[in-house]
C-alpha cells in the first residue's frame, strides 16, 4: 500500500547572484578624489569585492556594497564581485573615462619643447605646498615622479630625462586634488 510520510527539509545554499548594477559617474577627471560607488545590497552576501583602474585607491568601503575612489592617472574600470561561502556569479564593471583636462599654459609651461634631455617646468600655485611631477607615456604608464616644495604664486624646477625614449609623453602637474596637463615632445 501506499504511506505518507514525515516531510523532510533541506536548506540549499548558493552563490549570490552579481550585482546587477554599478551605480557612480562613469566620466571622472584624472586625480579625482573622492568619488563614491555602489551597487544594491544582495541577498546573502557576506562580501564585496571591489577593483578600480592602476593607480587608483580605494580609499574606504572595500567589502561592503559602497566605496570611496581617489583616482589616479589611468582610466579603466571600477568592478565588483558579489561573495559567499559557496563563491560568487559573476561581476559587473562600469568603464571609466577621464573626460577632462586641466591643463592651461598660463599655469604650466615647460621650455624646451621639443627638448633632448632636461626640461625646466613653470607653473603656478594657489598656496604654499608639495607638488607632484609625473611624466607619463601615451599609455598613461607613470614613469617618473618628483615632488616640488611650491611657494605661493610662480614655481620653477626641472626634471631630467636623460635615458628616454624619443617621442611623446604628458606631464602632470598635480596640487590640491587638481591636474594639470601638458604634452612633451623628447627628441
Amino acid at each position: 500500500g501506499c504511506v505518507t510520510s514525515a516531510a523532510r527539509c533541506a536548506n540549499i545554499y548558493g552563490a549570490p547572484q552579481a550585482p546587477t548594477a554599478i551605480s557612480g559617474p562613469a566620466t571622472v577627471c584624472a586625480g579625482q578624489t573622492g568619488v563614491t560607488y555602489s551597487v544594491p545590497v544582495t541577498y546573502n552576501a557576506t562580501l564585496y569585492t571591489w577593483t578600480v583602474p592602476a593607480g587608483s585607491t580605494i580609499v574606504s568601503g572595500q567589502g561592503t556594497n559602497s566605496i570611496v575612489v581617489n583616482f589616479g592617472t589611468t582610466a579603466g574600470k571600477v568592478g565588483c564581485t558579489v561573495k559567499n561561502d559557496c563563491g560568487n556569479r559573476g561581476s559587473k564593471t562600469l568603464t571609466i573615462a577621464f573626460n577632462c583636462r586641466e591643463s592651461n599654459p598660463s599655469l604650466l609651461s615647460v621650455y624646451p619643447n621639443p627638448a633632448t634631455d632636461k626640461i625646466s617646468i613653470v607653473f603656478s600655485a594657489d598656496n604654499e605646498g608639495t607638488s607632484e611631477m609625473q611624466l607619463l607615456d601615451l599609455t598613461g604608464r607613470v614613469i617618473q615622479t618628483n615632488m616640488v616644495q611650491a611657494i605661493e604664486g610662480i614655481n620653477e624646477t626641472s626634471m631630467d630625462l636623460t635615458g628616454l625614449s624619443k617621442g611623446v609623453y604628458m606631464l602632470n602637474l598635480v596640487k590640491n586634488d587638481k591636474v594639470s596637463r601638458i604634452k612633451i615632445v623628447l627628441e
